[in-house]
């Protein structure tokens, strides 16, 4: 197992009289020269405001009618986006919400109209969903993601935010946890929306909404397998008494994300993972059940994929905390393991 750990450590540096400074070519980020060069020629994006929009729900519409609630009365509501109209307020560029349930997002893609594909806004709660978008060309810096940290309530359908306040950071910068978190080319109409209505929402540049979708992914994963471990303890239990696990586990995801995903998680995930889990105690969310059907390729069956990849090609775990964990589980029948039995001996 520490042959996947290793994998994804630093390498350690040369030192003493003598040592030979040797230059490696980095990963480069093109995007990043593009945006920048942008921005020394003056080159603003014109954001998106909020407009008459489409919201498209699936066996659940509570999202796509409350979100549309948030409206002027002249927003569509469907639950088929092969009725999408051809214009909407007299528009024929309109935001189209997927307010679906990840297992219905696939189906909702193949469906919808390809030239309106790129109006997609596709609500996420953290789900793995990269690879799926990537098939359809719906995961770039101009594709409307958004990470949501909201809900309406299933009688009233009063909207909850989820938002914590953690002050502030050096700066003077407010700082939060269980912020929705929107990109692409609706994000000014989705912020615009939310905001109106008092709800927190921020727009952000697609690398750090990336890092944002990943953040909440992870929580879910690690404090539902430890949760999961400990007599199916909460997400805010498992915040409160096991700490010391969550911090391992992350540690180990951490090296993992650097070397899969090639990305740097920024400071502070320990202390927004606390305050997601308080959140989450506050407001009645449910943890994750680890061996789901319908949550499990988005959570802990891309992990798995991922970890059985880098174990056929380096001969160990590249998350040995989370496999250990996970594999416990399995052998004890706190929760059954939703690969086939096919998927279970070709690993």
């Amino acid at each position: 197992l520490g042959l996947g750990a290793e994998a994804f450590a630093a390498p350690k540096r040369a030192t003493g009289v003598g040592a030979a400074t040797k230059l490696h070519a980095v990963w480069s980020n093109p995007q990043a020269v593009e945006d920048y060069q942008a921005y020394l020629n003056g080159v603003e994006e014109v954001v998106a405001k909020d407009q008459p929009s489409v919201f498209v729900g699936g066996a659940d519409m509570k999202v796509a009618q409350g979100l549309a609630a948030f409206g002027r009365g002249d927003d569509v509501v469907l639950n088929s986006i092969a009725q999408v109209p051809a214009q909407v307020g007299g528009k024929s560029e309109f935001p189209i919400y997927a307010c679906v349930a990840p297992g219905e997002m696939e189906a909702l893609i193949n469906a919808c109209p390809e030239e309106k594909r790129d109006d997609l806004i596709i609500l996420q709660r953290g789900e793995m969903m990269e690879p799926m978008l990537k098939r359809y060309g719906l995961c770039g810096k101009k594709n409307t993601q958004a990470i949501c940290y909201f809900d309406f309530h299933p009688i009233s359908g009063k909207p909850i935010d989820y938002i914590v306040d953690l002050g502030t950071d050096v700066q003077g910068n407010p700082k939060y946890a269980s912020e929705t978190t929107v990109t692409g080319k609706w994000a000014g109409a989705m912020l615009e929306r939310l905001q109106r209505n008092e709800m927190h929402c921020d727009a952000i540049g697609y690398y750090e909404w990336r890092r944002e979708m990943i953040q909440r992914n992870l929580f879910e994963v690690i404090f539902s397998l430890v949760g999961a471990l400990h007599q199916g303890s909460t997400a805010g239990e498992v915040g409160d008494f096991y700490k010391d696990e969550v911090e391992d586990m992350w540690r180990s995801f951490n090296r993992c994300i650097r070397g899969h995903l090639a990305v740097t998680m920024l400071y502070g995930v320990e202390e927004r993972f606390w305050a997601m889990a308080d959140s989450s105690r506050r407001n009645g969310a449910p943890t994750m059940k680890v061996d789901d059907p319908e949550l499990w390729p988005w959570f802990h069956g891309y992990w798995m994929g991922v970890d059985e990849l880098y174990a056929k090609k380096l001969g160990g775990s590249c998350i040995p905390v989370w496999r250990e964990y996970f594999d416990y589980g399995i052998e004890k029948g706190i929760f059954k393991d939703p690969r086939g039995p096919e998927m279970r001996q070709a690993a």
